[in-house]
């Protein structure tokens, strides 16, 4: 049933009219207790009931409430509809839909109704700017420390690699050293002067004789800390080569 217009007034005092449209069904046994009751003016009486209840629930909300929290207020107006067919027509009728279509304000409230709500609006969005500032904020921050801990990360990896390198190179020449020397005690007792292993003397004889065919160009040096010789080749006039003797 399309009711005409209603006039309400709302919970903060303002005029609206209210386009409603209810849906309801006659229950069958009920049809002879209807027809003693009210003969065939029960809609009538159904719709007289139903706007005075709903003239009651309307005053309950704020005008922008009907806008706002609409699915609260069909709700509302549902259950409403149900308790009239039920209580106030005794269970003859049963509502099985209602629905509120036109909400109508004064020309005024509505242009004020919408600048406050523009003004609501700006609100939530410079809330939102700050929030998404301060978001940002602290996205700086947290930038910034991880930069500073993967600086601080790159120094340590940095230091740790220059002391592995120090320590690779020290252990490459300790090798080298440890090698030489067990070189040098393995040809010391290889190599014999008869039945005898060679003297000092006599392996660095042996080892002058070594380098000498190995670099023929190269310069040696042997002695003892006190004193050293240089033997070394020097190039001639006519392209050739000359050995020197020189005392250190």
């Amino acid at each position: 049933r399309d009711l005409s217009v209603m006039n309400v007034r709302t919970a903060d005092g303002l005029m609206v009219e209210l386009g409603v449209v209810a849906q309801y069904k006659v229950v069958l046994q009920k049809i002879p207790d209807i027809y003693q009751t009210y003969k065939t003016d029960y809609e009538s009486f159904f719709i007289s009931n139903l706007r005075s209840a709903l003239q009651g629930l309307i005053a309950q909300f704020k005008a922008t409430e009907l806008y706002t929290e609409r699915t609260t207020v069909d709700e509302a107006m549902w259950k409403t509809c149900e308790n009239v067919c039920s209580e106030n027509l005794k269970g003859f009728l049963t509502c099985w839909g209602i629905q509120l279509l036109d909400v109508n304000l004064d020309d005024r409230i509505e242009t004020a109704n919408i600048k406050q709500q523009v003004e609501m609006q700006k609100q939530a969005t410079a809330r939102m700017d700050q929030q998404a500032s301060l978001i940002r904020s602290k996205t700086k921050v947290l930038e910034a420390d991880f930069d500073r801990q993967i600086k601080m990360v790159n120094v340590e990896a940095d230091a740790q690699a220059v002391n592995i390198t120090r320590k690779a190179s020290s252990d490459a020449d300790f090798n080298l050293q440890e090698a030489k020397a067990n070189a040098l005690h393995t040809i010391q007792n290889t190599v014999r002067n008869g039945m005898s292993p060679i003297s000092n003397a006599e392996l660095l004889k042996y080892l002058e004789q070594g380098a000498l065919i190995d670099s023929t160009d190269g310069a040696l040096v042997y002695g003892d800390f006190q004193s050293a010789t240089v033997f070394a080749n020097t190039g001639g006039n006519g392209g050739g080569r000359q050995n020197g003797l020189h005392e250190l």
